[in-house]
């Protein structure tokens, strides 16, 4: 073989070594593009699947009810025809929770209690029959007497559900009314508690002024009496009459006043939100002072009870 010969297989031995080295870094390349490629979509696949993933086991791992109390009214007793329909308590309850809520009872403390005797004679309307009462409060109680209440309420998630307690003293009598400071929580069949508040309740009725409560001064015309003037000045003559009326007024002003002032931030009906600035003002014009109505949203329904 001739140098020019040799010299030319060796050339294209070299140009065929180098083709081949070029293929095998092509190959790599690719290889290597279609991994990164696979890392990328991998990733993208992961980040957006995975989460879900695990936002629907973590919402497993954790499926509850999450209860909370929106808003509260209190409403008092009236008539509805003929027919005397006690005052009581409506609770809005939100669920923000994965699952429904059910209520099956309610815990009420009787924080303070107050029996409050009719100390002025005066027309008090028909007689009370009560109807439509889910809860029973006793008398004469000492405080911090805990009770509880079969209840049935079912609050679905995201959902918003009113849950009502309509409330009578054991006594039904008109010469007497019952004022009660309650504590009162709304019990989920897990056994958790839901904190309702402090309400202040009378029953069976919330008319106190002047005949079970009388303020420290009270305008007569146009002059303005402290309580035992407007007292005398009722029994007109009959001055011992009028001494034992004064003691009643007074047992039952420290009465009212000791059960509002335990509790600054208790919830109460229209009515006796109104008795709560009398006593603040400690003053009462039975010519200008006009008694706030229930508002009907939070005024249940009546359901007779068997």
């Amino acid at each position: 073989m001739s140098d020019v010969e040799s010299g030319d297989f060796e050339d294209d031995e070299k140009q065929d070594s180098r083709d081949s080295t070029e293929k095998m870094h092509s190959r790599s390349s690719r290889r290597k593009i279609l991994k990164n490629l696979g890392i990328v979509l991998g990733g993208i696949f992961i980040a957006g699947f995975l989460p879900k993933v695990g936002e629907s086991l973590f919402d497993r791992m954790t499926y509850r009810s999450n209860v909370s109390v929106a808003d509260r009214k209190i409403y008092s007793p009236r008539y509805e025809g003929e027919q005397w329909v006690p005052g009581g308590a409506s609770f809005a309850l939100r669920n923000d929770g994965n699952r429904k809520s059910l209520f099956t009872g309610a815990q009420i403390t009787i924080e303070k209690y107050a029996r409050l005797k009719a100390c002025i004679s005066g027309s008090g309307g028909s007689e009370i029959i009560e109807s439509c009462y889910s809860v029973t409060l006793p008398v004469d109680v000492t405080s911090k007497k805990t009770m509880n209440v079969d209840l049935r309420q079912v609050v679905e998630n995201e959902n918003l559900t009113f849950c009502s307690l309509s409330f009578s003293p054991s006594e039904k009598d008109e010469g007497f009314v019952h004022l009660y400071l309650l504590d009162i929580s709304i019990l989920q069949d897990d056994g958790a508690a839901i904190e309702c508040g402090k309400l202040i309740v009378a029953t069976p009725k919330e008319e106190l002024m002047t005949r079970y409560w009388v303020p420290d001064h009270i305008m007569q015309g146009d002059k303005l009496l402290k309580r035992d003037e407007y007292l005398r000045l009722w029994a007109g003559s009959q001055s011992s009459n009028a001494d034992s009326v004064i003691r009643c007024a007074d047992v039952n002003d420290r009465a009212v006043k000791s059960i509002f002032s335990s509790a600054s931030k208790a919830f109460m009906s229209p009515v006796m939100e109104g008795v709560k600035q009398v006593l603040k003002s400690g003053e009462y014009d039975p010519k200008t002072y006009v008694a706030p109505k229930n508002s009907a949203q939070y005024t249940p329904k009546c359901e007779k009870q068997d």
